[in-house]
């Protein structure tokens, strides 16, 4: 029964009714930790703390990709790729609740295995963000550029926390910049490469 509702959970989801996926994710958690399946387990840990954070339940998301983390730290528990998504998730929840220096030191680790993926952009929204709240501006809507460029290039549309990271951005910035300086920050943060992109995003 546990992949049926981990399955019901992704399908509610994708439909937005997130409130319906996190109950479906939490019932297939249950009964991968009763068939002692950790490395099932370890992935639905991140799917329902992905689901917390979208609704805003911030604790919980935390709590979640901590664990999550963790068993895939143990062998065969997951790939590099996925414990990378988890530990930039965990920052971006990090950025949401003010944690930066928590926020930094998971996102070095974890930039690094997206970024051996091909897939570190996926993880820039938040880390602009953080930049902008301690106060790097010019940083942020650099980085900001960037990953607009990457999306805009991939032809794909952010989901619901980097959407929320990234309207969350634009607000500080339009509260701190001059609008022609932000535009031409962020101008030049779309002709930047991955490495250095990735570089600015890792500055404390």
């Amino acid at each position: 029964m546990a992949p049926y509702f981990h399955a019901a959970g992704f399908v509610r989801k994708l439909a937005g009714d997130l409130a319906g996926a996190r109950k479906h994710y939490e019932k297939s958690l249950s009964l991968y930790r009763s068939a002692g399946s950790e490395r099932d387990a370890a992935q639905i840990c991140g799917n329902l703390a992905d689901t917390n954070w979208a609704l805003g339940a911030l604790d919980a998301a935390a709590t979640g990709f901590r664990e999550a983390i963790e068993l895939m730290r143990r062998p065969n528990n997951g790939t590099s790729l996925v414990l990378g998504l988890n530990l930039t998730n965990l920052a971006g929840v990090l950025v949401e609740r003010g944690d930066f220096a928590e926020a930094l030191t998971a996102a070095r680790e974890g930039l690094g295995l997206r970024k051996a993926a091909g897939y570190a952009w996926g993880a820039l929204d938040h880390l602009a963000l953080r930049a902008a709240l301690i106060g790097r501006w010019a940083d942020a809507a650099r980085l900001a550029g960037y990953v607009d460029a990457v999306f805009r290039a991939r032809g794909v549309v952010r989901q619901a926390n980097e959407a929320r990271a990234r309207a969350r951005l634009d607000h500080v910035l339009s509260d701190r910049l001059d609008t022609n300086e932000r535009l031409a920050l962020v101008a030049e943060g779309a002709t930047m490469n991955e490495e250095d992109a990735c570089r600015l995003a890792l500055s404390s």
